[in-house]
């Protein structure tokens, strides 16, 4: 349960950091591309040069919780696997789609 609280917390920091870029880029008159949050923190290069010092250690901050997540998104899968096997039907599902358990 731990590894899905810590995921849960990092999933939503990145989403408050991500939605503080787009509103700092926003409010001063430039838009950045629409992509997964995933891969948000590649929109690095988009950035107005007069916002990119202040923002640019945001980006790697996502960039940073990103790995972080994949790597809990490994653990809880392989976690599933050995104490959960009753969730394989589960994690099949999820791996047809594409999407993390």
């Amino acid at each position: 349960m731990a590894l899905l609280q810590s995921r849960d917390a990092l999933v939503r920091a990145r989403t408050t950091l991500v939605n503080h870029v787009r509103g700092t880029v926003k409010s001063n008159g430039e838009r950045l591309a629409s992509c997964a949050t995933e891969r948000f923190h590649k929109l690095e290069d988009a950035l107005p040069d007069t916002l990119a010092s202040a923002l640019g250690p945001v980006m790697a901050a996502i960039k940073k919780m990103n790995e972080r997540i994949r790597e809990l998104d490994r653990k809880i899968e392989q976690e599933s696997k050995e104490r959960y096997p009753e969730t394989a039907v589960l994690r099949q599902d999820n791996q047809k789609t594409g999407e993390a358990v």
